[in-house]
């Protein structure tokens, strides 16, 4: 049977919850889905839970099961996508859930043949309590011309993979950067969008995404920075809004990063900073981009100095 969709989820350390996601996925499995599970070197239990109860799917094939050595989520997903037979591939963290009407919203949606597809999420506790309703990356729903969202996507910066369903061709040359632990989503997925044609948004929610206070988004750490300021040097030069709406929000991310350093020197590359001044005189960008985003990117030594010596 041929394949029309590839579900990966890679897994580290993920014995908590990985057999409630992993059910929230299997239950709806058909003959043209596939799930690609790869195990990213976990030291915990997960081997063994996976293995035990999932092995009727492993077996039938429904279940692809890779175990490598640890190398990062990007090594995993690539993985995942080297080994991807659907025309499509979809993103499941390890400790989230999906909806009951996850893949037969998505394969009727595939019927329109979009490039890449969007739909909502909600935020959910550690017990799978719901927090918030309704999050979308934007509510233009319907297909559009990508031409036609990209300021709105760049701006809401919700690079979460597990919100978009891509055409597998879009991954023959672009992959999730190994050894980038924090904001490779934004490297990648700024990357695809920039290729696709079409985008389908849809105002289903179908994901249930659950917080995590271990997870890299609220642990930065200084050495992240390195690799978002290489990105950010190269953004094209082009002065489309989505690319300065992409360089506040890295900016953003790289701030964060280096806050967590109380070495006064620990701040913005000074050619950074220069290129932000230019973005003052874009407006929009207040409108567009929450403004504290803005306020944080372009006027960061301030907001240092303060957060450093004023108690």
């Amino acid at each position: 049977m041929v394949k029309k969709l590839s579900i990966i989820i890679p897994v580290y350390n993920g014995e908590k919850y990985i057999a409630s996601c992993l059910h929230s996925v299997t239950s709806q499995l058909t003959e043209e889905v596939e799930v690609i599970v790869v195990n990213d070197g976990s030291l915990d239990d997960s081997d063994h839970i996976i293995i035990e109860l999932f092995n009727s799917h492993i077996a039938s094939g429904q279940m692809i099961y890779l175990s490598i050595a640890n190398t990062g989520v990007s090594a995993a997903r690539n993985v995942g996508l080297d080994r991807a037979q659907g025309d499509y591939v979809a993103f499941v963290d390890a400790d989230d859930l999906v909806r009951n009407n996850y893949v037969s919203t998505i394969m009727n949606a595939m019927a329109e043949s979009p490039d890449l597809i969007e739909f909502g999420y909600s935020s959910i506790n550690r017990d799978g309590e719901i927090l918030a309703h309704h999050c979308y990356i934007h509510t233009k729903f319907g297909k559009h011309s990508t031409n036609m969202i990209m300021d709105t996507v760049f701006s809401a910066c919700l690079w979460y993979p597990f919100l978009r369903v891509i055409k597998r061709t879009f991954f023959s040359e672009i992959q999730f950067p190994v050894g980038m632990h924090f904001g490779e989503d934004i490297f990648t997925l700024s990357a695809v969008y920039k290729c696709v044609k079409n985008v389908l948004s849809l105002p289903s929610i179908l994901y249930d995404y659950r917080t995590n206070p271990g997870g890299a988004t609220q642990n930065k750490r200084v050495d992240y920075a390195i690799n978002l300021v290489e990105f950010y040097r190269k953004i094209t030069p082009d002065t489309s809004f989505a690319n300065k709406a992409l360089k506040i929000n890295l900016a953003y991310a790289i701030r964060g990063c280096l806050h967590q350093t109380t070495d006064p020197l620990g701040r913005m590359p000074v050619d950074i900073e220069v290129d932000l001044r230019r973005l003052i005189f874009t407006p929009r960008l207040f409108f567009k981009i929450r403004t504290r985003f803005v306020i944080y990117a372009l006027f960061g030594p301030t907001l240092f100095y303060i957060k450093r010596h004023v108690r």
